[in-house]
């Protein structure tokens, strides 16, 4: 069960002041996925209020879904050292680490020449191809990046 607890429940200001109001979210159990919602802030004094929009993700270890991120082209014969760039989220769309994505040719002819992490950026891979010399020029070669029961196509463009 998820709490939201503030710093202070009531504070007082002046005219025209302002201060730091602290809130956090704690629980245990929270299933993997995003909690969202509303602050409510009111006057006492007036029937004014505010709200304030609240996002928390809960970061799961199951890959939800595969996001491309940028798409390359190449032409036949090339080496495409990046030619997409792909991330695997959780259910709250947060990236999760460790897990490599499967890349398979889904149509057009090319081979997958590796598929590495970038750096320190969380659950983001690069993948390289090349593309076959048999290949149509202004034609795509279209891609199937899986990860866990979750799968989306990216495409690279052969000019």
């Amino acid at each position: 069960d998820a709490s939201i607890e503030l710093g202070e429940n009531t504070i007082s200001l002046a005219a025209c002041a302002s201060t730091d109001l602290s809130v956090s979210v704690k629980g245990s159990g929270i299933a993997a996925g995003s909690q969202q919602g509303w602050l409510v802030l009111k006057g006492n004094k007036s029937d004014s209020e505010m709200r304030v929009a609240f996002w928390y993700g809960v970061r799961g270890s199951e890959p939800k879904d595969v996001s491309v991120i940028y798409e390359d082209s190449g032409s036949p014969g090339q080496l495409v050292r990046s030619a997409f760039i792909v991330r695997v989220l959780d259910a709250s769309g947060l990236p999760i680490d460790g897990i490599t994505p499967e890349v398979t040719v889904e149509s057009g002819r090319a081979t997958i020449q590796a598929i590495e992490p970038i750096g320190d950026i969380p659950g983001t891979w690069v993948v390289s191809t090349r593309i076959s010399t048999l290949q149509a020029i202004n034609s795509y070669v279209i891609f199937r990046v899986k990860a866990g029961d979750v799968s989306t196509l990216a495409y690279v463009l052969v000019e």
